[in-house]
């Protein structure tokens, strides 16, 4: 796998978060289903509604301890790109992570 320069910004809260996208440009997204103020669910619906031009189109991972196949069904429709179970493997993560990235980039 290259190495590959990105910045990543962490946010405690989903509001906040929101608030970054609306303004910058977003590569991706990992998102905890349970989160404060606005769960994960809510956070990507939000994401997928804002008035970017590429706001459909953003690469959004949900991490969830509900790793059970209606909860993989809810995120894909709340507007996820992928949905993993914790404990997260962290190399699953990585190569999930290159594929989102990647999936529409010519070789």
């Amino acid at each position: 796998m290259k190495n590959e320069s990105h910045v990543v910004r962490k946010f405690y809260n989903p509001l906040d978060a929101l608030a970054c996208i609306e303004k910058e440009p977003v590569s991706l997204a990992i998102l905890d289903v349970m989160m404060p103020v606005m769960n994960g669910m809510e956070a990507a619906k939000a994401i997928r509604a804002l008035p970017r031009p590429d706001a459909k189109e953003i690469p959004i991972i949900v991490l969830t301890a509900n790793a059970f196949m209606a909860g993989e069904k809810k995120s894909l429709e709340a507007g996820m790109n992928a949905h993993l179970p914790k404990p997260m493997d962290a190399e699953k993560l990585c190569q999930l992570i290159w594929q989102l990235l990647h999936q529409n980039t010519p070789e």
